[in-house]
């Protein structure tokens, strides 16, 4: 997992489309907030840095951000410093951010299809475990997976064609028994004559509603909700795009 991350650094942002997903992300850090007041924040599988980034930009006190990617790492911190945002950084992985990561926090978030490259029961129980070491008692718990009841239902192959200047990046799915393997095609200097490509992929475990309940509250959380997108609306497994859970530490 770490090298496919390492070699999409450089163009992850483009291939996200991160002008529009960085407004996404400040709408949502600041309906969050609305909901759950929060003092500090961190930010697991954080990739470049979007939702550590939005909670500084938005006027959390304290933010961090973890990812197992130094590239990608590399990408987030140069980020925060070009924002003058104060973000603590850490590299390690979801299973073992217990043991890295300082301090604990009001709001732990792991957004962006992350939980899924868990690829058994043990590492999502160990990371679901570290996330709640990392809270506050009381606190809360924001995670978000692709509706997989849904793309496995209609066998979806396809989940986003994106254009940056010459470049287009397309991300999809070959379907296996019982993990799906994750792709993305980069087509270079489309339109500009002679088109070359690169294919990278990674292994999922495509979790659902039920799986990610029942592993949260065997580590301890309670007062689970779910949500069909990052503003909140109702899910529906037939049709929404996204599963948000949200879950809550004891105080």
């Amino acid at each position: 997992m770490t090298d496919f991350y390492d070699q999409l650094a450089d163009d992850y942002d483009a291939m996200v489309g991160v002008d529009q997903r960085s407004a996404l992300a400040r709408n949502f850090v600041r309906t969050l907030r609305l909901r759950l007041p929060c003092e500090s924040a961190l930010d697991v599988a954080c990739g470049t840095g979007l939702y550590a980034l939005a909670f500084a930009a938005d006027g959390v006190p304290t933010v961090g951000g973890a990812d197992l990617s130094p590239a990608m790492l590399a990408v987030a911190r140069q980020q925060a410093t070009a924002q003058s945002l104060d973000i603590d950084w850490w590299q390690v992985s979801m299973q073992r951010l217990g043991e890295a990561v300082r301090g604990t926090f009001d709001l732990v978030v792991c957004l962006g299809n992350s939980l899924p490259h868990l690829l058994t029961p043990q590492d999502l129980q160990d990371a679901l475990s570290a996330f709640h070491s990392r809270l506050n008692p009381g606190g809360t718990l924001v995670v978000q997976v692709m509706n997989y009841s849904r793309i496995l239902a209609d066998q979806e192959r396809i989940v986003e064609v994106n254009r940056h200047g010459a470049n287009v990046f397309v991300r999809f799915y070959d379907f296996g028994q019982p993990t799906l393997r994750f792709n993305v095609l980069q087509l270079q200097g489309v339109g500009e004559g002679e088109c070359e490509h690169t294919l990278v992929g990674t292994d999922l475990y495509p979790y659902q509603r039920h799986e990610l309940a029942e592993a949260l509250i065997g580590v301890g959380f309670h007062g689970l909700a779910d949500f069909g997108s990052l503003t909140f609306e109702p899910f529906e497994p037939a049709a929404s795009t996204t599963l948000v859970l949200t879950a809550l530490k004891a105080g």
